[in-house]
């Protein structure tokens, strides 16, 4: 049986993103779940608990901060790491956003290699060793 715990949803539309969060998070032992958009990414977060959730600030058919509020009223993911993509320009409330939704906010361009580095040290999923 799979834990929740390494269980990854990644919600973007830019391939170069998904492409390169699945990949790295991955090598951390996470099994990575794709979403295109905000719409998606919440019926996937319905049907199936996600132990981390990393969305892009603006998604068609959503943005990150809602799909977060919308996550945050399941019961489920109250407590579940939720990190967010945001362009430097993106306009925030980041007082909410933090201390409301509980959300790392990351802001672009960033290095998602090593943004996937950090949340692994915190937080990957045990792997073990045979």
């Amino acid at each position: 049986m799979k834990s929740r715990w390494n269980q990854a949803l990644v919600v973007s539309n830019n391939i170069v993103h998904r492409t390169m969060l699945e990949f790295n998070l991955a090598k951390h032992g996470f099994v990575v779940t794709l979403a295109m958009n905000a719409k998606e990414a919440f019926l996937l977060a319905e049907k199936h608990h996600f132990g981390l959730v990393i969305t892009d600030f603006q998604t068609p058919q959503g943005a990150g901060v809602d799909l977060a509020r919308q996550l945050r009223f399941l019961g489920p993911y109250d407590e579940t790491p939720l990190v967010l993509l945001a362009d430097e320009r993106d306009e925030l409330d980041l007082d909410y956003v933090r201390n409301e939704l509980w959300m790392l906010v990351i802001r672009e361009p960033c290095n998602l290699t090593e943004v996937v580095e950090k949340i692994a040290a915190f937080y990957a999923p045990e792997q073990s060793a045979c």
